[in-house]
């Protein structure tokens, strides 16, 4: 008689489309979640493609929709860029679930004057917009921004002659609030918010090579004091409710010389900044948010606990170049030497341990201006974090020949 097989005690993973500029952030929170992530993105770097099954999509962002169709049916999320095509997040979500924020809550989110409406009928600080097109009082400090950019991409100092409508997307002038820039990250579900915590944000930080205004890392978490905690909590709520918010969403601020906390721009899906505030914890944002958008149940906790402090920095070509087979092996060395100084990875998951990200293939051609990887690096604080972001993405760019920045 032939014995049966014995059963696979491994348990399946529910699969997980991620879609945007860049998924690996995401992707790797997905796999602590115990999901198992398909990833769509701009680039398919190394380290996503040996996470998950990658598929790069070149046209953004009419290639996505495409794309998805490749993959098994499964819950879909989005990541950064994508919050500005909601038809794209339409069309996916046709034929798949979507874990975040639809159409019609993008379409009223992502536009500055709808939220400015908002936050101050709830007595919030927010800057000041104006058409493009308009004439703008003298004495106030503008830049110019577009509907469509994120990260920082197309923001201008000065109030440019630019249309006020440009394509799909309208050009509109903001006050600048000069102060420092932050990160919050929040998880709704029922018109309610969890704030999960704040980052330092770099921006257009010149040891890092990034362009003025692009968004460059993040480092925290931050502490708040219990004031400054309510008002940030009071801009989640006010979003969560109005917009009916799902699953997690960043929103950037800027803290003023008097302590206020002006909103600047919204974030409804994953943001970047999570992912220092994950590795700081080691807890799935990914699933948390997978549990707001399908149970509607937000954590019980009243905020992330920290084992220390965590920043990444994105290191920026300013000149054009082709990743080397040797630069390439330096990164995945690095990555090496952290895991043998850690111990056994035998429980750990992919992005738990790592000093470099978002690696390039060979041959990957990086033009001026692009990203070229992400530095993550810990420590006991803040300063400590920013210092070791700078030494780093100094003597990395020295090793690729790159002009040298001064730092500030």
């Amino acid at each position: 008689m032939t014995k049966p097989m014995p059963r696979s005690t491994t348990p399946v993973r529910p699969p997980i489309l991620i879609a945007g500029a860049s998924a690996r952030a995401a992707a790797f929170s997905a796999v602590a979640a115990g999901l198992a992530p398909q990833a769509l993105d701009l680039f398919a770097d190394e380290d996503l493609t040996a996470c998950c099954p990658t598929i790069r999509v070149p046209g953004y962002p009419r290639g996505f929709a495409a794309a998805a169709s490749a993959f098994p049916d499964s819950p879909w999320l989005y990541t950064g860029g994508l919050e500005n095509h909601p038809r794209t997040v339409e069309a996916i979500s046709r034929e798949r679930t979507l874990w975040g924020n639809g159409g019609a809550v993008l379409r009223r989110v992502r536009d500055p004057w709808d939220v400015a409406e908002t936050l101050l009928a709830s007595k919030i600080c927010v800057p000041r917009l104006r058409r493009a097109d308009d004439s703008q009082p003298p004495g106030i400090d503008w830049l110019t921004k577009s509907t469509g950019s994120s990260g920082g991409l197309g923001v201008r100092l000065g109030d440019q002659c630019v249309p006020a409508s440009s394509g799909r997307f309208r050009w509109y002038v903001q006050e600048r609030i000069v102060g420092r820039s932050l990160g919050a990250v929040y998880l709704a579900a029922d018109g309610v918010a969890r704030l999960l915590g704040v980052t330092d944000q770099l921006v257009g930080t010149p040891w890092s090579g990034a362009p003025p205004f692009h968004y460059a890392g993040s480092i925290g978490p931050l502490r708040l004091t219990p004031r400054a905690r309510a008002a940030v909590e009071q801009i989640g709520n006010c979003l969560a409710d109005e917009y009916d918010l799902v699953g997690l969403f960043g929103v950037d601020l800027v803290r003023d010389r008097q302590g206020r906390y002006w909103p600047v721009e919204v974030n409804p899906r994953y943001p970047a900044s999570a992912e220092a505030l994950e590795l700081a914890s080691g807890v799935s944002i990914v699933g948390m948010h997978a549990r707001a958008c399908t149970e509607k149940t937000l954590p019980k906790f009243a905020r992330l606990a920290s084992r220390g402090y965590v920043g990444k920095a994105v290191v920026y070509a300013p000149g054009d170049f082709i990743v080397t087979a040797a630069q390439n092996r330096r990164w995945h060395a690095t990555n090496k030497s952290l895991d043998a100084a850690s111990g056994s990875r035998s429980n750990a998951t992919p992005g738990s341990c790592f000093a470099v990200a978002d690696i390039p293939q060979v041959g990957t051609h990086v033009p001026a201006g692009a990203p070229v990887v992400t530095l993550v690096e810990r420590g006991r604080d803040v300063a400590t974090v920013r210092r070791r972001l700078r030494s780093r993405c100094v003597a990395l760019r020295k090793r690729l020949q790159l002009p040298s920045l001064r730092t500030p």
